[in-house]
């Protein structure tokens, strides 16, 4: 699970990089042109579960904090 939760930090900041100051993508465009789905639905998918997974582990805790505070702003989004 520590990698996995790691996996999703890169990810999810590869989504909210390409996203910028942009409007989210449309999911189906993008997957149909093999991109990182840059959607608001992907990114809370993967902020919640980054934070799960990081509150269930000792040495990823503190993460959770992190993706917990991604998902606050995209609730905001």
């Amino acid at each position: 699970m520590t990698f996995g939760c790691l996996h999703l930090c890169v990810r999810l900041a590869l989504i909210l990089s390409n996203k910028d100051d942009g409007a989210w993508w449309d999911r189906d465009t993008a997957l149909s042109g093999d991109k990182v789905g840059v959607t608001l639905d992907e990114a809370q998918r993967l902020a919640t579960r980054g934070a799960r997974w990081a509150t269930a582990s000792t040495e990823l805790k503190p993460l959770g904090r992190w993706f917990s505070a991604i998902q606050d702003a995209l609730a905001e989004a």
